[in-house]
């Protein structure tokens, strides 16, 4: 699952959305979900306290078995981070992927 956290009025949260909304055109294939953290506080911090992460915004998480395998917070996520988490260190192929 790939989890994006982002809060709606912030512009680092903006960037990471267009990276994102980009990564998805390019793999329709890969789910990706996300919380709106301002309106839905209780919920990104349950989500933090299950996963055992601090709570960042923007932040996305790459969780597999119930953990995260990897994470990106800022300006650190990119549609070029997530693909060479995907496929690189995760060993998991991206659908049409490199």
């Amino acid at each position: 699952m790939i989890l994006l956290k982002h809060g709606i009025n912030c512009m680092i949260s903006r960037a990471a959305r267009t990276e994102l909304d980009g990564f998805s055109r390019a793999h329709p294939d890969v789910a990706l979900s996300a919380i709106e953290v301002t309106g839905k506080r209780e919920l990104s911090n349950a989500v933090a306290e299950r996963l055992g992460v601090r709570h960042e915004s923007p932040q996305l998480l790459l969780v597999r078995d119930g953990a995260v395998a990897w994470k990106a917070e800022h300006f650190a996520i990119t549609a070029a981070a997530l693909e060479a988490a995907l496929d690189g260190a995760m060993g998991v192929e991206t659908p049409g992927g490199a």
